[in-house]
């Protein structure tokens, strides 16, 4: 999310968005839980409005370097599920730091990152050990986040990692009797 966030007069849509929830985070006094392989990520793909938002959260103290979380639980059921593919099992494994920041904070991901969210549920379908954790996509899921981050709204159901909604496929018409469609 920090890298895509766009500077203030751009009005591309993710950027834009991504850019307005900084700021709600900034304004409505969140932190950030970060590790050291976040701060690395960061520093990498550094923006002049990154780099300002960040200037204007660590002088209010608001970026909180945390111990990431153990997660070889985690990463154990990764490798012994039967219900993801090596490329998916490398994804995840790629993006554990955002679980080990959030199991060391507030159980909270915020990330535009559709592909590690739709592998981790996958993987909550065969296990517990991160069902708690909550993955929101300020792009895609901007009004109830913001309702969220303000205070006046809970958190979306579907932002469970656990929640099936977003993570199942269609389903295929099954034929009924005589060879009708049934759904």
């Amino acid at each position: 999310m920090l890298r895509a966030a766009s500077p203030e007069e751009s009005t591309h849509p993710i950027g834009s968005r991504c850019r307005d929830m900084l700021e709600v985070i900034l304004q409505e006094g969140h932190g950030a839980a970060v590790t050291d392989d976040i701060m690395d990520e960061w520093n990498r793909h550094d923006s002049r409005s990154a780099r300002r938002w960040r200037l204007r959260m660590s002088a209010r103290r608001r970026i909180v370097k945390v111990i990431p979380a153990d997660c070889t639980d985690v990463v154990t059921a990764l490798r012994v599920t039967r219900l993801l593919s090596e490329p998916e099992i490398a994804a995840a494994e790629n993006d554990m730091h955002l679980v080990a920041a959030a199991r060391s904070a507030d159980h909270s991901v915020l990330s535009l990152d559709e592909i590690t969210r739709a592998i981790l549920r996958k993987l909550t379908a065969g296990t517990r050990v991160i069902d708690r954790l909550l993955w929101a996509n300020p792009a895609n899921e901007y009004q109830a986040l913001h309702g969220w981050l303000t205070g006046g709204e809970p958190a979306a159901p579907q932002w469970l990692l656990s929640a099936q909604t977003a993570a199942k496929e269609p389903r295929r018409p099954r034929r009924g009797p005589k060879g009708g469609q049934t759904p």
